[in-house]
């Protein structure tokens, strides 16, 4: 994992290139056969995940805490082979986009090859496999662990894969939580799989979550299936909950849980009455404007959240760790976070669209995120917020903002992450509707996926 060092936060796209160059067993050895068993290419692996936070999938922990979580990878690895190849499939995605970003074609198509296909194999082949037989406590997480990576890899395409793969990773869990029981916490294996077991319990609400206010179809698994154990409150578990309340993993205050679970039971009810008010068609209950009795449940139910988010206590506490700029970061997101759900509920629940009022709203938010030392990276734990802030410049006209929140994505997809791109290319297919007054088309079938 010390093949070498540097801040990915804070290097410049120059310096990651020159790393990768001298280190990447792909460049060093163009034409050499590829070996998933070499150690140079293990080693390499293992060293890009520590220093990337796991290829920006905890990008929102500071160094010390995701120092731990790497703790757990290594022990769990030993006994369980499917999470090398997952940090290896994982790995191959980041450097494809990465390579495809500079110029380096070749490259990204000898990961693509040589890494991502077979890797993906072995790890789809382990899950179909494990969701058959009978495991193991720890088995069982390692593979739930297993799929939430395919989802935040997939989340973006059009094929919705994602939401077969949701699903499978909430079986996987109520599997592994009727055995929790049994389990020996004395031992170090089983201890790290249980810590494993929450984190991904907590990333698992934040995915339904998204999934419900951004995808056009909404969320996966409450159509099916109550979630009362998975939508619990917000961990108290060290790998989870930094010591001021600030969730790591959704990047807010686990203050919000309540409300934003009030958010999610609310668009649920309303899908279940046949009224689709996710994604996009919110915007088309704007626009089409056909819906009294819709419009003036959600203005009052805005007005309720509102109050509930006015209610809470907006102070943060400052973290002892050592990046003073982590600190700042994560300061700076759950105050973002706040504000950007606030102009949502605002904006399009309540109704309140006066240009000048709604630009200034933007402007602050947008501001708040500029002034995160670290959101060229950790920016994506705000993708929602930029999107639907992105989303509002545009409806109100204000060309600037818009474009504001436009280049924050374009620079976070720079670092090596392809989501914010395919929120742009969403956006863009959406001022195209709305420009032609195609309103019922707002809502594209094909872009069923996840502002994650």
């Amino acid at each position: 994992m010390d093949v070498f060092h540097i801040q990915w936060r804070n290097a410049s796209n120059l310096d990651y290139l020159r790393l990768l160059s001298k280190y990447d067993p792909i460049l060093k050895y163009p034409g050499k056969a590829v070996s998933l068993s070499d150690p140079e290419l293990i080693n390499f692996v293992w060293t890009l995940c520590r220093v990337s936070q796991y290829f920006y999938n905890f990008s929102n922990y500071p160094e010390e805490m995701f120092d731990q979580l790497m703790v757990i990878f290594q022990r769990l690895s030993k006994t369980h082979k499917i999470l090398q190849s997952v940090m290896m499939f994982n790995s191959s995605i980041f450097l494809i986009t990465f390579y495809g970003n500079y110029d380096r074609p070749e490259a990204a198509r000898v990961w693509d090859r040589s890494i991502r296909l077979p890797t993906l194999k072995r790890i789809l082949d382990g899950i179909k496999e494990g969701l058959v037989r009978k495991c193991s406590f720890s088995e069982l997480v390692t593979m739930a662990f297993s799929v939430t990576i395919l989802i935040s890899v997939n989340s973006c395409d059009s094929n919705s894969a994602w939401r077969s793969n949701l699903k499978n990773c909430y079986r996987l869990l109520v599997k592994a939580s009727e055995l929790l029981p049994s389990v020996n916490a004395q031992d170090e294996s089983d201890l790290a799989a249980i810590n494993l077991y929450q984190v991904i319990r907590e990333w698992f609400f934040n995915v339904e979550f998204l999934a419900m206010v951004s995808s056009d179809n909404g969320g996966e698994i409450t159509i099916k299936t109550p979630l009362d154990v998975v939508f619990a409150g917000s961990s108290t578990n060290k790998l989870i909950s930094l010591d001021n309340g600030v969730n790591t993993l959704r990047g807010y205050s686990g203050e919000l849980n309540p409300i934003l679970h009030k958010l999610y039971n609310f668009l649920e009810i309303q899908r279940k009455k046949g009224k689709n008010l996710s994604g996009t068609n919110l915007l088309r209950l704007i626009y089409r404007n056909d819906d009294a009795e819709l419009s003036k449940e959600a203005k009052a139910f805005g007005y309720e959240l509102l109050w509930d988010l006015q209610r809470l206590d907006n102070t943060y506490r400052p973290l002892k760790i050592l990046d003073l700029r982590m600190d700042i970061t994560l300061k700076n997101i759950d105050r973002a976070f706040r504000m950007g759900v606030e102009f949502y509920l605002a904006f399009f629940f309540v109704g309140k669209r006066d240009p000048q009022v709604v630009s200034l709203r933007l402007r602050a938010i947008l501001e708040m995120i500029y002034a995160i030392p670290y959101y060229y990276t950790c920016g994506i734990a705000l993708h929602w917020i930029i999107y639907i802030c992105a989303l509002g410049s545009f409806i109100i006209g204000d060309d600037s903002l818009y474009e504001g929140f436009v280049d924050i994505l374009t620079k976070i997809s720079t670092k090596g992450m392809f989501v914010p791109q395919k929120s742009i290319e969403r956006l863009n297919y959406i001022k195209n509707m709305v420009h032609a007054n195609d309103y019922d088309n707002l809502t594209d079938p094909h872009q069923d996926f996840i502002v994650y």
